[in-house]
């Protein structure tokens, strides 16, 4: 089975400037959360987004949600372009 979850992309990585979204960290936080809460009620098995590094390195970020969330749980992670 296949769940899609969709996000404004400032919220799936830890970089750019929080001062021009309020509430950014928290927004963060909390879809870690949401994450963390599917992954383990739905029995995900992988985790894949839209994002790549050279986003990443664009943004100045260091990790993307998924990527980190899939690390802490012991699952997959894939970036993919559509």
């Amino acid at each position: 089975m296949i769940h899609l979850i969709g996000v404004h992309h400032s919220i799936q990585h830890n970089g750019g400037d929080l001062r021009h979204m309020p509430g950014l960290a928290a927004l963060r936080e909390q879809f870690r959360y949401y994450l963390i809460s599917t992954v383990k009620t739905c029995g995900v098995s992988i985790l894949a987004e839209e994002l790549n590094e050279d986003v990443l390195a664009i943004f100045n970020a260091t990790e993307s949600s998924a990527r980190f969330v899939a690390g802490e749980l012991g699952i997959s992670h894939l970036f993919c372009e559509p």
